[in-house]
């Protein structure tokens, strides 16, 4: 029966340093007002994935958001995310999970992207 108990509250802390941790990833974005749409924006307009072979590229979701840096004005986020695109020929769909890092700028009306790490235009 002490093994069970063992089990089951290691189980319990499992989850719930698992919870603790995806809550600090949420709340990566939050700290930056306007950041989650500024990052989705701009990498619309200028990402490429697939070392280049696939065209512009849409962010499905943010999956993963981390501080890297930070300022009073700078930023920078690491963000785990789902892409989808079509390759520059337009015959096949490109499509799976990405990383990159998105420096923010602090602005008169809120926080944008001055820049991202990876394959762009």
């Amino acid at each position: 029966m002490a093994y069970f108990t063992r089990v089951l509250a290691g189980a319990a802390l499992c989850v719930g340093l698992g919870a603790t941790a995806a809550f600090a990833d949420t709340t990566a974005l939050d700290k930056f007002p306007g950041a989650k749409d500024a990052i989705m924006s701009y990498y619309a307009e200028n990402a490429r994935e697939g070392a280049g072979k696939c065209g512009a590229g849409h962010m499905g979701n943010i999956d993963e958001a981390r501080v890297v840096s930070e300022s009073a004005d700078q930023a920078v986020l690491a963000v785990n995310y789902v892409f989808s695109a079509m390759s520059q020929a337009g015959t096949e769909a490109c499509s799976g999970p990405g990383s990159r890092e998105f420096t923010l700028t602090k602005g008169a009306s809120g926080w944008g992207v001055s820049s991202m790490t990876g394959q762009g235009p």
